[in-house]
């Protein structure tokens, strides 16, 4: 019998490769061939992830709906690295394929107030391309590591001028040093 704890290890990588390679999750069936699990075996390897924070469910199922950083679904957050594209789950993940893959990153998203647009190039640790020109001031990619792992205090800050909340919500757009707000970015009204 195989240690639970090796086991939840070996099926987070098979979950993480997975994604890696098809852009999305691996369903329950496929662990179950992968490692000769039953049905049960494989949903509670599942329930141990998420009870550890490692992967999301699908409330009221047994479908992955997230292994940090990947998005099953789509979101307002595209990373494109190694010639694929991949939902993250919000600003951090998105910025977080960087660290975890040690390649180049572009990140695509939109200004949650008004839909404008939000491209992100990180190379090297470092942003080189941010349009519109946003005022991110010094992106530390090195602090976006820490939110890989949830066992440990996240440490990453958003800059200065914004709020947290802003930068999670999605990386808000700030022209000429000003916070973007609804008043200022021209925001779309149903």
């Amino acid at each position: 019998m195989v240690d639970a704890e090796l086991l939840q290890r070996r099926v987070r990588l098979f979950i993480m490769e997975h994604f890696l390679e098809h852009a999305g999750p691996p369903v329950v069936e496929q662990v179950m061939n992968e490692f000769s699990l039953s049905r049960d075996g494989a949903t509670g390897v599942f329930h141990d992830l998420e009870a550890t924070r490692h992967i999301a469910l699908v409330k009221g199922t047994d479908r992955i709906l997230m292994a940090f950083p990947f998005s099953a679904i789509a979101t307002p957050f595209r990373s494109a690295v190694r010639g694929r594209s991949y939902f993250a789950n919000c600003a951090w993940d998105s910025i977080a394929f960087h660290t975890m893959l040690g390649d180049d990153v572009r990140v695509e998203s939109f200004c949650q107030h008004c839909a404008t647009p939000i491209q992100i190039e990180l190379r090297r640790g470092r942003a080189t391309l941010v349009d519109p020109l946003l005022s991110l001031e010094q992106l530390e990619v090195s602090d976006v590591s820490a939110h890989l792992v949830p066992s440990q205090p996240v440490r990453a800050r958003p800059p200065a001028a914004m709020s947290r909340m802003d930068f999670m919500m999605g990386v808000s757009s700030m022209v000429d040093g000003r916070r973007s707000s609804p008043s200022r970015c021209a925001p779309r009204i149903a």
